[in-house]
């Protein structure tokens, strides 16, 4: 930035300075105090780094992985998950040179990432938006009974290495909702389990001797996040949703006293 004259040296030494004193991005700290506009550190950071931009006013969030980074890392980091493509998590980001940031992401997230430059003053309200539909979604789900769970231990095995996703990362209703759904079918011997999403319901149906028959009503707007956490379990793509998919899910299922394989 003060190579290509947006800042002299002074000014960024203070805000360096400054920005570590409040523990928050520089790039926050120079839009914040109206000493950059967004686009233009947006435009260098871009250059600079040789990273792909991005209009968050223009990307639907429904892309986005809701159960892969702790909330409070995304405050922490000023970040936003835009989507997953198999073993590479994309991040909008309006500092790139957040090294720390993504490093820790990668660690408490098991996935490498890759980062997508954004305008600083666009990703705060991203970032509000995702953090408020991930609450509001998690409550939502909480009265369709998954807390009545016997307590097991589940592995998705993803090409024999297994994936424990009872960690704390995945410790969400979205994730227990469909684990649920999982053990229901395996334990009723059904053949088939379907998510059905309409214009004002959402209904899963099993399939047994032959017989489909209802068993839960999620809410609506949940029926993308359900389809998306099947999707990475199955190691498909979730990006993807006008064309079929093949996917495969490979569980092992431990409770008191018992070792089982799916």
């Amino acid at each position: 930035m003060v190579s290509d004259n947006l800042i002299n040296e002074s000014q960024a030494s203070k805000a360096i300075s400054l920005a570590a004193k409040e523990s928050i991005p520089l790039v926050t700290h120079l839009v914040a105090n109206n000493l950059l506009d967004s686009r233009s550190i947006t435009v260098a950071a871009s250059e600079e780094f040789g990273l792909p931009l991005l209009d968050l006013e223009a990307f639907d969030q429904n892309y986005c992985p809701a159960n892969l980074i702790d909330p409070k890392l995304i405050r922490k980091h000023n970040l936003l998950p835009l989507f997953r493509r198999a073993n590479c998590l994309y991040l909008a980001a309006s500092d790139p040179a957040n090294i720390t940031a993504f490093d820790e992401i990668r660690f408490h997230t098991g996935i490498n990432n890759d980062v997508i430059v954004v305008k600083e003053n666009l990703l705060a309200s991203a970032i509000n938006q995702f953090l408020q539909k991930h609450k509001t979604a998690a409550a939502s789900i909480e009265h369709l009974g998954i807390s009545d769970m016997d307590p097991l231990d589940i592995e998705i095995v993803i090409d024999d290495e297994p994936e424990d996703v009872s960690s704390t990362a995945d410790e969400t209703p979205i994730v227990r909702f469909v684990n649920k759904l999982l053990l229901e079918a395996i334990h009723k011997a059904a053949s088939d389990i379907r998510v059905e999403p309409y214009e004002k319901a959402c209904r899963v149906r099993y399939r047994i001797d032959g017989i489909v028959q209802e068993v839960t009503r999620p809410p609506i707007k949940l029926a993308g996040r359900i389809s998306s956490r099947i999707k990475v379990m199955a190691q498909m793509d979730i990006s993807e949703r006008h064309v079929p998919q093949d996917g495969r899910i490979k569980m092992k299922i431990s409770g008191p006293g018992q070792l089982t394989s799916a």
